[in-house]
């Protein structure tokens, strides 16, 4: 999960500037904390990817297949929200059926929709820079 460094180090830094009475040492305090926060969230993004790889390197389909069965669950579920429900429950109405259609609750179903073209953009980002992987197993 990706920080926002700027304000935390703004947080901490007005807490410290509070015992350090000299500006050139909460100067340099504040380039340290800043520097050891980014490293710190450079690591678990590091340690997120190794786990990621690990994942969709694994052949069992309940560990590497959960990204797409849920994109593939999101876009049916909106498919069906937006189009197939409304033509359903037209041609139901149609031929006499009075009864109630379920409504899926389509915000969650577009988070998550966009949480996945999210990640989708940012590994397209990465096949521009030569990130790319030769091969999904």
């Amino acid at each position: 999960m990706p920080w926002d460094i700027p304000q935390m180090v703004t947080t901490v830094a007005g807490i410290v500037n509070k015992f350090v009475p000299d500006r050139d040492q909460q100067i340099k305090l504040e380039a340290e904390l800043s520097s050891k926060l980014a490293d710190y969230q450079q690591t678990q993004l590091i340690a997120q990817s190794d786990i990621d790889k690990t994942e969709a390197s694994s052949s069992s389909f309940f560990v590497a297949g959960w990204r797409p069965a849920a994109g593939w669950l999101t876009v049916f579920g909106l498919a069906w929200a937006t189009t197939l429900q409304p033509i359903a429950e037209f041609t139901a109405h149609l031929f006499g059926y009075k009864g109630v259609f379920p409504v899926i609750q389509s915000d969650i179903l577009t988070n998550l929709l966009l949480a996945l073209l999210g990640m989708a953009g940012w590994r397209t980002l990465d096949k521009i820079k030569g990130v790319a992987t030769t091969a999904v197993k």
